[in-house]
């Protein structure tokens, strides 16, 4: 008696390669998530604050980027206004020595 192609282990309803693609999600989430914490830790040399970026991304992948990215570009921005209000200094004396 043959074998049912599902007993054999020949599934024709799913690609040879689908466990591998589905298995890879999961890596590239770690991956995301490994590396957002990296580039907040960079920033803000907070390990606190690249944990908690990094762990909210690793737990809700999708939304947690999307939160991470807008925070990210909102306060860019900001500091980029604050950074444009600033006076800049007219001679090389008014230049602070870290800058010259």
């Amino acid at each position: 008696m043959a074998a049912l192609p599902l007993e054999a282990g020949n599934n024709i309803l799913t690609p040879p390669l689908y466990d591998i693609v589905w298995s890879l999600f999961p890596l590239i989430f770690l991956i995301a998530s490994i590396t957002i914490a990296v580039v907040e830790y960079k920033k803000n040399k907070d390990w606190v604050t690249a944990l908690g970026w990094g762990a909210l991304t690793l737990f809700v992948p999708f939304i947690g980027f999307v939160v991470w990215a807008v925070t990210s570009l909102v306060l860019r921005s900001i500091r980029n206004a604050q950074a444009a209000s600033l006076p800049h200094p007219t001679t090389l004396a008014d230049t602070p020595d870290y800058q010259r």
